[in-house]
């Protein structure tokens, strides 16, 4: 895999009383970015505008064997780990207000090949104790050159 890369997030979120039902209209987001590797870690680097044009969220992904984590600084800010093993537990400020987040992670699918990076991340959320939402996370990271 090159460093230069694009990267497209792919998410949807179900009540869980809508499953079954129809899924919500994914939400995608496409941008490009940098990967490189660091020990037994996988690292995405990647550039959010706001949908003002003026602020930018600096997001970081880190890919292991069985755990995943999301950390983003700028106009929102959270640090979030998905783990196979452990429910966990993540603040999410945004300029509205902070939210404690739970995450109780179902299902992590890792696929690498030489110029694509492809993760799958299920998971239960809730919402300051709250709302519980059934989410997928979809991840997706191709050279823009060939290596």
């Amino acid at each position: 895999m090159t460093n230069d890369v694009l990267v497209c997030i792919c998410g949807q979120q179900n009540l869980p009383e809508d499953i079954g039902d129809e899924p919500d209209e994914a939400i995608e987001f496409l941008t490009s970015g940098t990967y490189y590797e660091k020990k037994d870690s996988i690292y995405i680097l990647y550039e959010q505008v706001e949908e003002d044009g003026l602020e930018v969220t600096k997001n970081r992904i880190k890919v292991t064997d069985d755990c995943i984590e999301v950390t983003k600084t700028g106009s929102v800010s959270t640090h979030m780990i998905f783990d196979l093993k452990h429910r966990t537990d993540s603040v999410y400020d945004t300029p509205f207000g902070r939210m404690i987040l739970g995450i109780n992670t179902s299902r992590i699918d890792i696929v690498k090949e030489e110029d694509l990076l492809g993760v799958i991340i299920g998971y239960e959320l809730n919402i300051n104790s709250q709302a519980v939402l059934e989410t997928e996370l979809a991840i997706k990271v191709i050279s823009k050159k060939p290596a």
